[in-house]
Order: structure tokens, then C-alpha cells, then sequence
């Protein structure tokens, strides 16, 4: 899980700096946190079950300190019902995957 955590940390903040910036072009006002509070719903969407089930708990267990500071990172960024849980099995193929079979496929 410390691998998928610090993933989700990684693109909700991304995912924040991408809404700030769009919120500034929507809205016509300066990204502020403290004056501006216009911004776009941001959604995190991940398919590891035990990341969903931490960052919607109050009190989560991990073995790992930093493990825990990163959920509570996620916790802290986006509400609980912002968080959504996707199974891996709906997921679509990453893009750079999709090109690897299509390079397999020609080569042969």
C-alpha cells in the first residue's frame, strides 16, 4: 500500500495545482486559497481497496509512519466523498500498454 499511497499523494497534488490554475481561468480570479475559495470538485479515484477503506477512515492502522502521513495527506486534500474506489477490473489499459501490444502485434 505505501506505493499506492504515495502515488495518490503525487497525483491529487498535481491534481490540485491543475485545478487551481483552471479555477483562475474559469472564474477570473486569483488561485488564493485564503481569499478565492471558487474552485473545481477534484475527484481521486484509485483501485487498491485497502488505500480507499484508510483514506475514508477516521483512525486507520499501517505499520509504516510514513505510510500513515501520506493518507493523512490524501485525507487532508480530498473530502471522503470526493474519494471514489474503482475495481481494477474496470479500469481501461494504460496507454503505454496498449502501444506495447500494438508494437508486439506489427512485429510479428
Amino acid at each position: 500500500m505505501a506505493v499506492e499511497a504515495s502515488a495518490a499523494d503525487g497525483a491529487i497534488d498535481r491534481g490540485v495545482f491543475a485545478n487551481k490554475m483552471f479555477s483562475q481561468i474559469v472564474f477570473g480570479a486569483k488561485a488564493n486559497p485564503l481569499t478565492n475559495l471558487k474552485t473545481l470538485r477534484q475527484c481521486h479515484a484509485t483501485d487498491c481497496k485497502s488505500l480507499y477503506d484508510a483514506a475514508l477512515a477516521a483512525n486507520f492502522n499501517t505499520e509504516e509512519k510514513r505510510v500513515g502521513l501520506t493518507i493523512r495527506s490524501v485525507q487532508e486534500t480530498i473530502p471522503p466523498s470526493d474519494m471514489r474506489w474503482v475495481p481494477t477490473t474496470a479500469m481501461g489499459p494504460c496507454g503505454l500498454m496498449e502501444l506495447r501490444r500494438q508494437t508486439a502485434a506489427f512485429e510479428r
